[in-house]
């Protein structure tokens, strides 16, 4: 029988495909399991579409209606409590790594294989520069709760930890007065450089971003702010005259979300938003001129060092990275300029209207505004630049702060050890019995953020029931046959610019396995819609994958599915630059005022609708053929 079936193989070559199937399936009748594997063997991998059925045939109890019945709410819930329970999985806290510990040892429960992939990045979230009343004072923030002084132009640093959190946005007036603005409109001051500070809240009843705050003297200042999600409800002015202890709304728009704020004095303004705005007024903020500048992206930085000269930075998926925006009539035309390099994340920092630094790997600097830019030194692992004076800078090379000349020479060196954060994502594997190197990708971040991250990030809805939800997940397909290989990440550091899944992707891309699909659950239950309105989020290169996800919300809940272009910054989005269909399932309005907040407790979550995004990936996973995408 064996000899038959091989020189039937030999037969079979030449057979359309109409012929072959019908032979398969009378072979698959007969029983000859060893025929399958030769052809196997023999046919080509792109072709082995019945060796592909056999595959997916899985036992009855992973069918897709089975396993509706069979997910386990109780079981969701107690590890969303257990995740919840420890004091802070903030990025930077000791709680994170025990956090980890809990996740390795849950996927072991199952069978997974579990490997840890590490990475390492410098915890500065932002150069704040000089100051407007004492160009000797530096200062600058990071993520990790750290603020770093320099009163001598960065020859000597003093550094102070008040595990305040993370900045958004940070002023210093000078070496006393300093405001920064946090989660869920909190303002904060210090009148003493640090010693103290106090804590006050913009009234608002919507949810925001306060973005960035802006001062010209003790008590005159304007913070800005994104409504909802990525400005998708607007942007908002404020204006405090007591030093931030009250604020007023000065100006709405639901045309862009704000993010930057720049005053240079109390009548002269601009603020950027979203959808390529920038707005300028010339009354205190009386009125507010809002111009289209860019079709696509958003504008997040903007200076000016006089009237009429400023820089603002765009950042665009569509355009492939960062653009300068240039103007020099105080903002009635902006053109744009090249960098030299679209990862940049930063504005050049200019003395005055001619000369400025960048840095982005190697070290550079301008004497035109930016129209050129000449390398003072080579790629050292630059990440920041502060211009000193015209002749020499301040900037940040791995984890060390150095002031350097504009002939390339070290003036001084400084380093900080406080900066470099360790941290892993956490990736349980099952392999494939078909295409091993070819991957199914299902992630959820499990690091989390408040308002008081080092004290209480509970993080429930953002993003304990994701990685929950990946935990059931897992359990429910440990069984499942599948050709590709199924990974579950739990990513690190999604809550400070995607690192984690960032990370991942990268080594993905030098390793030579291909990722064939990658779904992201990232805060799927909460939800204050009575029409349990489930949106997904994908773009144009994940068209099929969303296609099949919206059809079996449709066959398999109870939900109403939405397709969203882009969507929200999350860890799809890392996968989406390099090029694979990646997709994130959100409940309508989910943010809300519990995002990023202290409130984001257990209470606060619809375990029901979470379990109904289950359900579609679960069917979305068992469901994927090697055509379909």
């Amino acid at each position: 029988m064996v000899f038959l079936n091989w020189v039937i193989i030999v037969l079979i070559k030449s057979l359309t495909f109409e012929k072959i199937y019908l032979l398969l399936s009378l072979f698959a009748m007969d029983g000859s399991v060893c025929f399958f594997m030769a052809f196997c063997t023999i046919a080509p991998s792109e072709k082995c579409y019945a060796a592909e059925i056999l595959m997916n045939e899985n036992p009855p109890t992973l069918s897709i209606e089975a396993t509706n019945k069979r997910i386990d709410q109780k079981g969701l819930t107690d590890t969303i409590k257990k995740l919840v329970s420890f004091k802070t999985r903030y990025e930077f806290s000791p709680e994170r790594p025990k956090a980890a510990m809990y996740l390795k040892k849950r996927f072991q429960e199952y069978g997974y294989e579990i490997t840890s992939d590490t990475l390492s990045f410098l915890a500065i979230l932002n150069w704040h520069g000089r100051t407007r009343n004492d160009v000797n004072h530096i200062t600058f923030t990071s993520n990790n709760g750290w603020l770093w002084r320099s009163y001598d132009r960065g020859k000597t640093w003093i550094a102070q930890s008040g595990q305040l959190g993370r900045f958004l946005g940070f002023f210093s007036l000078d070496d006393r007065h300093w405001w920064f603005s946090s989660w869920n409109n909190f303002i904060f001051r210090t009148t003493n450089a640090g010693k103290k500070w106090d804590k006050y809240q913009i009234p608002d009843s919507e949810y925001n971003y306060i973005e960035s705050v802006n001062f010209i003297d003790s008590r005159q200042g304007w913070c800005c702010s994104i409504v909802g999600i990525e400005g998708r409800d607007g942007g908002k002015i404020f204006k405090t005259n007591n030093g931030g202890k009250d604020w007023k709304e000065q100006y709405f728009t639901k045309d862009c979300g704000f993010w930057d704020i720049c005053f240079i004095t109390a009548d002269s303004g601009w603020a950027t938003g979203t959808n390529g705005m920038i707005a300028n007024t010339i009354n205190g903020g009386q009125n507010w001129r809002c111009q289209k500048i860019a079709d696509e992206g958003g504008f997040h930085k903007i200076k000016f060092t006089d009237s009429r000269h400023g820089w603002a930075l765009l950042f665009s998926y569509e355009k492939g990275g960062s653009l300068c925006y240039h103007t020099e009539d105080g903002g009635l035309n902006w053109r744009s300029m090249d960098l030299g390099n679209k990862t940049i994340r930063d504005l050049p920092d200019f003395v005055n209207a001619s000369e400025g630094w960048i840095a982005k790997g190697n070290l550079r600097k301008t004497q035109d505004g930016g129209r050129s830019w000449q390398q003072v030194l080579p790629d050292n692992g630059f990440s920041r630049a502060l211009s000193r004076d015209s002749a020499s800078c301040v900037a940040i090379a791995n984890n060390t702060i150095q002031t350097i000349s504009d002939n390339g020479q070290v003036l001084s060196s400084y380093k900080l050890p406080q900066l470099l954060h360790h941290t892993e994502n956490i990736i349980a594997r099952k392999a494939g019995e078909i295409y091993p190197d070819s991957l199914i990708i299902i992630g959820a971040h499990y690091d989390c953020i408040s308002e008081d991250p080092f004290n209480n990030a509970p993080g429930a809805n953002d993003n304990a029931v994701g990685v929950a939800a990946l935990i059931e997940l897992a359990k429910l397909l440990k069984d499942h046959r599948s050709k590709y290989t199924l990974e579950f990440i739990s990513f690190a550091a999604e809550e400070h610019g995607l690192r984690g899944s960032t990370a991942y992707a990268s080594n993905i891309q030098q390793s030579g396995r291909k990722i064939k699909a990658m779904i992201n659950l990232d805060a799927i239950a909460y939800s204050d819609s009575s029409d349990w309105i489930v949106e997904i989020q994908g773009d144009s290169l994940s068209t099929p994958l969303t296609a099949i996800a919206m059809d079996n919300v449709k066959k398999h809940t109870k939900l109403l599915p939405v397709r969203v272009f882009r969507g929200m910054g999350s860890d799809h989005h890392a996968f989406q630059k390099i090029k694979v269909p990646a997709i994130a399932l959100y409940p309508k309005n989910w943010f809300s005022k519990h995002g990023h907040s202290m409130t984001d407790q257990m209470e606060t979550l619809n375990i029901a609708f979470a379990s109904e995004i289950i359900r579609t990936v679960f069917a979305t996973i068992i469901g994927l053929k090697k055509n379909s995408l």
